[in-house]
C-alpha cells in the first residue's frame, strides 16, 4: 500500500451468513488480502447484533496502534543536522 499504518480488516454481520461460507470468505477473501499488503495485522469476523467479538476487534486495533508490526521507514536526517554530527564527530 505504500503506507506504514496498521490496519485491521474486520467482516461485520457475520450473523448473516453461514459457517461454510464464512470459511470460503477467509480462504477466498480475507487471507489474500493478508499476503498481499504487509500492513494488516490482523483480520477478525464479528456480529454488532449477536454481539460476537466486539471487544476483540477493539482490543486488535488498540494492539495494532500501541504495539504495531509494521516497521516504520528509518528517519532522514536533513543537510544541517548530517554536517553537525561529521563536525563532532571529527573533534572527538
Amino acid at each position: 500500500m505504500g503506507v506504514n499504518l496498521p490496519i485491521v480488516l474486520v467482516a461485520n454481520k457475520s450473523d448473516l451468513v453461514s459457517e461454510r461460507e464464512v470459511k470460503r470468505a477467509l480462504t477466498e477473501e480475507m487471507v489474500p488480502v493478508m499476503q498481499e499488503f504487509k500492513e494488516v495485522e490482523s483480520c477478525i469476523r464479528c456480529s454488532a447484533k449477536s454481539k460476537v467479538n466486539i471487544n476483540e476487534v477493539f482490543y486488535l486495533c488498540q494492539r495494532a496502534v500501541t504495539h504495531p508490526i509494521v516497521t516504520p521507514p528509518p528517519p532522514i536526517l536533513i543537510p544541517s543536522v548530517v554536517s553537525s554530527l561529521v563536525l563532532c564527530s571529527s573533534q572527538c
